[in-house]
């Protein structure tokens, strides 16, 4: 974990019919020795140009990483993403990526009737 460049490591969003409504927020941290927590802490994060989130300070995060010994594992939580929907079919994509290099996505996908009472979201 040591060799990894923290800034180079972000989740990107992409969507059909969304966006992401805010340019920074809070992540959680977790560290892991097999399997265990070992600690977790939360740091900020800015949304760039293409839509990724990536840490405001990358150095704190290494830094605070490297006071724990025989870490084998992190993960990221996002904890305050917002995204906005517009009326019908609508999906938002999240992208774990290091390197400009795509590693792991999640897809959210359903269907969004504004019309009538207010929004109705299913998820397909």
């Amino acid at each position: 974990m040591i060799e990894l460049d923290f800034a180079q490591l972000g989740i990107q969003y992409t969507g059909q019919n969304a966006y992401v409504a805010a340019s920074s927020g809070s992540v959680d941290v977790i560290l892991k020795s097999f399997t265990n927590e070992v600690a977790r802490r939360s740091f900020s994060y800015v949304l760039d140009s293409q839509n990724t989130a990536k840490f405001s300070n990358p150095a704190a995060v290494k830094s605070w990483i490297l006071t724990y010994d025989g870490i084998d594992e992190f993960n990221i939580q996002m904890n305050d993403i917002q995204t906005n929907f517009g009326s019908g079919n609508v999906a938002v994509t999240s992208t774990s990526t290091y390197a400009g290099v795509s590693y792991a996505s999640s897809t959210y996908s359903g269907y969004r009737d504004t019309g009538g009472g207010g929004g109705n979201n299913q998820q397909q």
